[in-house]
């Protein structure tokens, strides 16, 4: 009896591993038009309005070191959902971005959806459906 209800217990474990990892995909963003390849791509990943809204709670978030004028991030194991993408290219090693006196960016951004021509997206506007594993194209501006 006790063998029966071990075997039921790991089969039950196995299958609820499988159907977890039925339902994550995988969101590949592709980035091109990046100027400067010598500094270090910030991204984060957003499920949230509010999260978005506040630069805070991503659902994940990466950094990359530049060396070329694109560059692929591939983000595993994400549930079905809306998600909105930000990124910015951190030219001077603050760790931030940087912005000029009338308050533009001087460094490189991109939000998925490519919106944004007057002021960051919304999360509506920025948002993505991910139903499945998804590829995005972002322009860096």
């Amino acid at each position: 009896m006790r063998t029966r209800a071990s075997i039921i217990t790991v089969l039950s474990v196995l299958l609820s591993w499988n159907v977890m990892a039925a339902d994550s995909h995988t969101l590949t963003i592709n980035i091109d038009n990046i100027q400067d390849q010598g500094g270090t791509l910030y991204l984060s990943v957003y499920n949230t309005e509010e999260s978005y809204d506040s630069n805070s709670q991503a659902v994940t978030a990466t950094s990359k070191d530049l060396s070329g004028s694109a560059l692929s991030v591939t983000i595993p194991s994400l549930p079905a959902g809306k998600y909105a993408i930000k990124f910015f290219i951190d030219s001077n090693a603050n760790k931030r971005i940087d912005f000029g006196p009338q308050g533009i960016p001087t460094e490189q951004y991109g939000f998925s959806n490519n919106g944004g021509t007057f002021g960051p997206p919304s999360f509506a506007e920025a948002s993505i459906d991910l139903n499945g594993d998804t590829g995005i194209e972002i322009h860096a501006r």
